[in-house]
């Protein structure tokens, strides 16, 4: 039979295909359990589903769907909860993350390719951040570390000097105790720079992981965008990843300004505290002085202190002080008593605190370093002023 010519005009057009959307929730094994493990997770944190719904941001007839199993989570949702329950203190394990993104993974897969993929993308990030905190936790462990080495290594320092200053000629038993000594004391420098070392690493790492999580969250969205247009869904938001960690990034500010101090280094110190002081909010700032203080770095604490009352720029002394890091502080008792935010007056306020606290070579320091710039100052080097009083309430 030969082949009827069809005039295109006329010819009857194809229905056109609806890009078809991934498959409806099937109850498989996967999904039960992973619905079981989120009901457990709900246990854990003790809070209703409306309070949870409204910590991840999903309305709560959806979680009460993904509760009851009626609704297979999305991995975004699936990493929600886990940010909950560590910021509740209650993290997951290891293995429970695992067990939670293995089941997730069956369940996506048996929908499709592409719903597999993002599920592997989100469960990437979240590993990314993961390391992250465990990163930072060993950055403070190494810090504390190197604080006992450097005092050990100054006890050892110290008792050697006082030993050569006190034998001139020394016996046999001298000599090897003055070996000892010295020995010690090598190890203890040797300790100092060995955690000085590892501390830049981890630092190095933490800026590493944080352009994977920046790289791997642009994936992230661009697999929810592809899975929302197979669906015909609306696009989603950009994925937001969790910035890094304002805290974390104090602490490195911290550390590095302990360092330059430590290592004697006055101008790199002074610049990195300007460069505080003009990139930083007060808020920050005073974190900063939190964390040094945590740390039992009085000095650098003092010391930042004494350079925001001398500073010419940035937050006032008397600024920061309404950072909640100082609300149970004995210098904030004071401070909050000015009144005033002049600078003058932060710089004399700070002088009376440190003779408060009995430290009159910090108090001696700053009325130094503000003479040339605040006449009135020179008055208070005798410490003869009355301690309870401010100048500007007497």
């Amino acid at each position: 039979m030969e082949n009827e010519h069809v005039d295109p005009a006329n010819a009857i057009e194809p229905p056109r295909v609806k890009p078809r959307a991934l498959t409806p929730l099937q109850h498989d094994d996967a999904a039960s359990r992973l619905a079981q493990r989120l009901r457990q997770i709900r246990d854990r944190l003790g809070m209703s589903s409306r309070q949870i719904a409204e910590a991840i941001n999903i309305s709560e007839s959806t979680l009460s769907r993904h509760f009851s199993g009626a609704r297979l989570i999305s991995p975004r949702t699936l990493k929600a909860l886990h940010d909950l329950l560590t910021a509740k203190g209650i993290p997951a394990s290891p293995e429970e993350r695992s067990e939670n993104w293995k089941l997730l993974n069956e369940a996506w897969s048996a929908e499709g390719p592409l719903r597999a993929h993002y599920c592997g993308a989100v469960r990437a990030l979240e590993q990314i951040e993961q390391q992250l905190e465990e990163t930072s936790a060993e950055a403070r462990d190494l810090r504390a570390e190197m604080k006992a080495a450097e005092e050990q290594r100054q006890r050892a320092e110290q008792e050697l000097a006082e030993f050569r200053a006190t034998h001139e000629e020394l016996t046999e038993e001298q000599r090897q105790r003055l070996g000892d000594l010295t020995t010690e004391r090598d190890e203890a420098v040797a300790r100092v720079k060995f955690l000085e070392d590892r501390i830049q690493q981890m630092e190095a790492l933490s800026r590493l992981l944080v352009m994977q999580q920046h790289a791997v969250g642009e994936v992230v969205h661009a697999a929810e965008v592809e899975v929302a247009r197979w669906q015909n869904d609306p696009e989603p938001a950009p994925f937001r990843t969790a910035q890094a960690s304002p805290r974390r990034e104090m602490e490195e500010f911290a550390d590095k300004l302990h360092r330059l101090r430590s290592s004697k280094d006055a101008p790199g110190a002074y610049n990195a505290a300007n460069a505080l002081l003009d990139d930083y909010t007060p808020e920050q700032v005073a974190e900063v002085w939190e964390i040094l203080r945590s740390w039992s770095q009085w000095d650098d604490a003092q010391w930042l202190l004494e350079h925001i009352a001398t500073s010419a720029s940035g937050p006032t002394i008397a600024q920061i002080s309404k950072a909640e890091c100082f609300k149970e502080d004995k210098v904030n008792k004071m401070l909050w008593t000015t009144g005033r935010k002049g600078y003058e007056h932060t710089v004399i306020a700070t002088i009376i605190e440190l003779r408060r606290e009995l430290r009159e070579d910090g108090a001696q320091r700053l009325i130094q370093a503000a003479m040339n710039r605040i006449p009135n100052v020179a008055k208070y080097r005798s410490g003869n002023q009355k301690r309870s009083v401010l100048p500007w309430k007497s």
